[in-house]
C-alpha cells in the first residue's frame, strides 16, 4: 500500500513540475513579446 501511495505522489509532483515549467516558459515568452513591442515601440 506504502508503494502505491509513493508512486502517486510522485506522478502527481512530475505533472507539477510540468505544469510549472510551462507556466514558467509562457511567462517567459510574455515578457519578451512585452520588450520586442517596448523595443518596436521606442524604434518607431
Amino acid at each position: 500500500m506504502a508503494e502505491l501511495n509513493f508512486k502517486t505522489t510522485k506522478r502527481k509532483s512530475f505533472a507539477r513540475g510540468r505544469a510549472s515549467k510551462t507556466a514558467l516558459r509562457l511567462v517567459l515568452g510574455g515578457v519578451a513579446l512585452a520588450g520586442i513591442l517596448i523595443r518596436l515601440d521606442i524604434g518607431a
